[in-house]
């Protein structure tokens, strides 16, 4: 069977056209697969800006963190500076001639008017008592002071405890604040005879 030279045309023209349509789905491929490139190197690139944005947000963080810490480190610092200055006024305070008694021996706290007499204060008491005997014994006449006002702090109106608390200060050449102790003591117990000389050699001493 022969092949007429028109039906020869047409399978020649189809087949062109079937090459045309293979090389423009080639073409368009290539194409495509450019533009995957392109879109693979964005997000690439992307990824790496992401990563690099959630390094540098890490380390914002961690500053940030930092910063905070400085803060509460220089405030602390400063607050630090003050309670050194505080202590030292009151260091310098305490050690006045001048000082009230009440103020002296309440520093910083309110006067408790009733006294503690449970069995926790009785045994602190007992061995405060005894410690700063023991400090007096040993001229230790602040150690002693602090012990007897710690006393007088549970309840200032202990008419013995005020005249030991009245010799240390008066140990010390505090004699306001001893003559106030002394005073406040014959308040509560005016029949010592004892504890009047007491307060007539002090006043003797401040004239």
């Amino acid at each position: 069977m022969t092949l007429k030279d028109d039906e020869i045309a047409s399978l020649q023209k189809n087949l062109e056209e079937e090459r045309h349509n293979l090389k423009f789905k080639e073409n368009m491929i290539q194409s495509l697969r450019k533009s995957l490139r392109k879109t693979q190197m964005i997000c690439d690139r992307y990824a790496e800006e992401l990563e690099a944005a959630s390094v540098e947000r890490r380390e914002l963080l961690k500053l940030k963190k930092y910063d905070g810490y400085a803060e509460e480190l220089e405030t602390a610092r400063a607050e630090r500076e003050e309670l050194l200055k505080l202590k030292e006024n009151v260091m310098k305070l305490e050690n006045r001639t001048d000082v009230p008694l009440k103020f002296r021996i309440l520093f910083g706290k309110a006067e408790n008017p009733q006294p503690i007499v449970g069995t926790f204060e009785k045994l602190a008491d007992k061995r405060q008592l005894f410690l700063a005997r023991k400090a007096a014994r040993k001229k230790k006449w602040a150690k002693a002071e602090k012990y007897y006002a710690d006393m007088l702090k549970r309840y200032l109106n202990r008419p013995r405890i005020l005249v030991q608390y009245g010799h240390v200060l008066k140990e010390q050449g505090l004699h306001d604040a001893a003559f106030a102790a002394y005073a406040q003591a014959l308040k509560l117990d005016p029949g010592n005879g004892e504890l009047q000389q007491h307060v007539e050699h002090l006043r003797h001493l401040r004239s």
